[in-house]
C-alpha cells in the first residue's frame, strides 16, 4: 500500500484521511499581512497544509526576462522583474510566516521554483518540498529535491504520459518519498478539461506511488470526485478577495513612495 509521511504523524495514502493543500501561492499579493490572513483563514477552515511559492528571481530568469515590459492590467510593476520582486517574500518573511503557521498547528510549505529556493525551504525544515507543473521538465530540481530525502509532491500538468514516467523513474531513483499529482494546467479549468481518469492511470501505472490531485477549476464537486477516485492529497487555490487586484494595500504602497519621494506630489481627488 503506497503511503507517505508528510509531516510528522501525518501520513498520506490510501485508507488515510484526505491531505488538504490550502495553495495560497502569490495571492498575498507581496503583503505579508494579507498572508497571515490567509493563513489563519486557512487554518480556521480546517485544511492540513499552507502552501507558497518562492522564487529566486536571479536564479529562475535570465536578465532579457527580468527586464521585459509588463505593464498589462495585471502587473504590480514596468518591467517583469520589478512585477515579480513586488510578489515576492523575503526568506524572513518565510521564517515568520512559518512560525505563524506552526502557531495555529497548520502544515507550512512552499513550490520551489528554482534550485536555490529549493535548499532555502529545505534549510527552514518544511515538512515536504512541492515541484509545480512549470518546472515538471527541471530534473536538475527534482533530483536536487528527492536528494534531501524530505517528502516532495509533484504536480504533473502539461505532460504526457511518458514524460510522467521520465519523472517518476528520477524521483524514485532517489526517495520514495513522493506525491504524484493529477493537474490541468488550465485557469480555471473547465470540467470538460479536467480528465481525473488520469488519476485511476497513475495509480495502475505507479502503484507504489501515492497518488493526489491538484485543481484549478471552480467549485468543489470534481474535487470530491477526485478524493472519490482515488487522491489522496488535494490541493486548491484560494483568494480573501477575488477582486482584490488594485487595492489598498498596493494604493498604500504606492503613496508611501509618492510621499518620501522629494519633489512635490500633487493627489488629484476621484483618481
Amino acid at each position: 500500500m503506497a503511503e507517505v509521511e508528510l509531516s510528522p504523524g501525518r501520513w498520506v495514502g490510501e485508507g488515510r484521511q484526505v491531505y488538504i493543500v490550502a495553495e495560497i501561492g502569490q495571492n498575498h499579493q507581496g503583503q505579508v499581512d494579507t498572508a497571515r490572513k490567509m493563513i489563519a483563514a486557512a487554518a480556521e477552515a480546517g485544511a492540513d497544509c499552507v502552501k507558497f511559492q518562492k522564487s529566486c528571481l536571479q536564479e529562475k530568469f535570465n536578465k532579457a526576462a527580468l527586464a521585459r515590459p509588463y505593464t498589462g492590467p495585471n502587473s504590480w510593476g514596468q518591467t517583469y522583474g520589478e512585477h515579480k520582486e513586488f510578489l515576492e517574500l523575503s526568506e524572513e518573511d518565510y521564517r515568520d510566516l512559518q512560525s505563524y503557521a506552526e502557531s495555529l498547528k497548520i502544515d507550512f510549505t512552499a513550490s520551489a521554483m528554482d534550485t536555490v529556493s529549493a535548499a532555502f525551504l529545505e534549510t527552514i525544515n518544511v515538512p515536504f518540498i512541492k515541484v509545480g507543473s512549470g518546472d515538471v521538465n527541471n530534473l536538475r530540481l527534482h533530483t536536487q529535491v528527492a536528494k534531501t530525502g524530505r517528502p516532495m509532491v509533484v504536480s504533473t500538468g502539461m505532460s504526457s504520459m511518458s514524460w510522467v514516467r521520465t519523472v517518476h523513474d528520477n524521483i524514485r531513483k532517489h526517495s520514495d518519498k513522493l506525491v504524484l499529482l493529477q493537474c490541468t494546467s488550465s485557469y480555471p479549468t473547465r470540467p470538460e478539461d479536467v480528465n481525473l481518469k488520469v488519476l485511476e492511470t497513475y495509480k495502475r501505472e505507479f502503484p507504489s506511488t501515492v497518488i493526489g490531485y491538484s485543481g484549478h477549476e471552480e467549485g468543489l464537486a470534481i474535487s470530491l470526485a477526485a478524493i472519490h477516485l482515488g487522491a489522496a492529497l488535494v490541493e486548491r487555490h484560494f483568494t480573501l478577495d477575488r477582486n482584490q487586484k488594485v487595492g489598498w494595500t498596493f494604493l498604500k504602497r504606492k503613496l508611501d513612495e509618492l510621499l518620501n519621494c522629494t519633489w512635490p506630489v500633487i493627489l488629484v481627488p476621484g483618481i
